[in-house]
């Protein structure tokens, strides 16, 4: 015995607090002197590690009780109690006497002689195993809970489940299986054995799995008991038999939709009771996760399939209204005067415009909005190419991030900007498109502004050309153009304001939620 431990047993000989603390406190509780060598304990201590005599524990090494995966970081902690400190409430897996593992919350201070120097530890464990169980519980039943949204592949998920399971119950074996009851077969829709190979479907009848469903109850069964039942004709020929088998039905409310079942081919020990009252705790949240997997997989199905019908219609329609413009071109070549070609000229780049969103929608990822920002670019260079303009004739500024509009908005935009363009190409910058000297004229230009701002859309069209006549009301003039932007603002619930200076601005502000 060395100088340490002596002084440990003689300061708890002489404080009688020491030994009621011992004696009466329901925790287990060990007193080690400097090097982790215990030297006392009372009979808490015995009782959670499953031992009868303390000659079993003094003289022990405290940390041989604690699992070899958490003493490395047990000793680290004691190590901080050396340089003053004090641990409370840790967690470790520690060993009882037979070699199971039970979870258990430790705290542990210094022991001082009257010096007030550190001569060993004091330490306090109580069994926290039902708790910590009822938590993995807990987060299990949350983590697949999150996984119906976060899991795309419905296998996936089904390997997700046995894998949150197998934190708390061996899942070596495992399957999942739903019930037709109309046809009265069962879908193995996730299997993992290591012996059988999988079926996908199967006749319910003679096996365990519609043992468990029929019987709507939970069943832990062992060789013996399945070799039984095969023998009274409850059970078929459904596979190898296992050493244990445990299955308990997946309930939907009153209605049973499957089952779960786990088994092991060695071990028949490897499952008790507890086992499968846990498997049946959560194969409640289970049926439900699967349930709504299966109903969001089929929503997202019938939606793709929706999506894949309105991008045809929109193909369909882009493809209707070119035809529409190729009639037109037909007949215009029957035109000799040209304000009748270029009235025709402007129909067409109406149906142009419609169609070009319609292509667009087809195209895109989403069909229910529309990036307008790339919209408009191919919208006005489609303009300038048939009013034969090139990019160096006329600047042109677009300024539209972040704008994604639905049909019923994009339309009468486009349509605005359409004729507004339209309206600076051949009147704004008319008498000034043409080479002087063998160069275009440089700081002719068109700007399309289109911001949102509190709820509020702004579309603005400018340019800097000759500017609108001051003499000419735009909302009350013959230019079926004008016209027509002023129907299509209407149709937004749109305000609408002309600015002649320095050229011709026209600004239209509609609500977002407007119709």
């Amino acid at each position: 015995m060395d100088h340490s431990e002596e002084n440990i047993q003689e300061q708890m000989k002489n404080e009688e607090k020491y030994q009621s603390v011992l004696a009466f406190s329901p925790n287990a509780i060990t007193v080690t002197d400097i090097a982790g060598k215990i030297i006392e304990c009372n009979q808490s201590t015995l009782d959670l590690h499953g031992l009868e005599h303390k000659t079993d524990v003094i003289g022990a090494n405290a940390l041989q009780f604690i699992s070899k995966k958490d003493r490395r970081r047990a000793a680290c902690k004691l190590r901080k109690i050396l340089q003053g400190g004090s641990i409370k409430n840790v967690r470790y897996t520690f060993l009882k006497q037979d070699g199971s593992e039970f979870i258990g919350e430790l705290s542990a201070g210094a022991v001082k002689d009257r010096t007030g120097n550190i001569i060993g530890f004091v330490a306090s464990v109580h069994d926290i195993t039902e708790r910590a169980k009822a938590e993995q519980i807990q987060q299990l039943l949350s983590n697949i809970a999150n996984a119906v949204h976060e899991i795309e592949d419905l296998n996936d998920f089904y390997k997700y489940i046995q894998k949150q399971l197998s934190i708390i119950i061996n899942t070596q074996n495992f399957y999942i299986v739903l019930y037709n009851k109309r046809t009265e077969t069962i879908d193995l829709v996730y299997w993992v054995d290591d012996i059988d190979d999988y079926i996908s479907t199967r006749p319910a009848k003679g096996t365990l799995s519609d043992y468990v469903i029929k019987n709507n109850k939970p069943l832990l069964l062992y060789d013996k008991d399945i070799m039984r039942m095969k023998k009274q004709g409850i059970l078929g020929n459904a596979g190898s038999l296992p050493k244990v088998w445990m299955g308990v039905p997946l309930k939907l409310g009153k209605n049973i939709i499957g089952a779960i079942g786990v088994q092991n081919y060695e071990d028949k020990n490897i499952y008790k009771n507890k086992d499968l009252e846990i498997l049946n705790i959560v194969s409640g949240q289970i049926a439900t996760a699967i349930n709504r997997k299966k109903m969001t997989d089929q929503l997202k199905t019938s939606l793709l399939e929706k999506e894949i019908l309105l991008k045809e219609i929109h193909h369909r329609v882009k493809n209707n209204l070119q035809i529409i413009y190729s009639l037109i071109n037909l007949q215009a070549r029957h035109l000799s005067k040209e304000r009748d070609k270029e009235l025709l000229r402007q129909t067409q780049n109406r149906i142009k415009t419609m169609a070009l969103i319609h292509e667009k929608l087809y195209k895109s990822k989403g069909i229910a909005k529309i990036d307008f920002c790339y919209y408009v670019k191919d919208l006005v260079a489609t303009l300038f190419h048939s009013y034969g303009v090139y990019k160096d004739e006329i600047i042109l500024v677009i300024n539209i991030k972040n704008i994604l509009l639905d049909l019923d908005k994009a339309i009468p935009c486009s349509l605005i900007i359409n004729e507004l363009v339209s309206n600076s190409i051949k009147h704004a910058f008319s008498s000034s498109l043409k080479k002087t000297a063998g160069k275009y004229q440089r700081n002719q230009k068109i700007i399309i502004d289109f911001r949102r701002d509190n709820g509020k859309y702004h579309l603005c069209v400018a340019d800097n050309g000759k500017g609108f006549p001051e003499n000419l009301d735009f909302q009350n003039t013959d230019s079926l153009g004008l016209q027509l932007v002023n129907t299509l603002a209407e149709q937004l619930h749109a305000e609408i304001q002309m600015t002649r200076k320095g050229g011709t601005k026209l600004q239209i502000s509609f609500d977002h939620y407007s119709k």
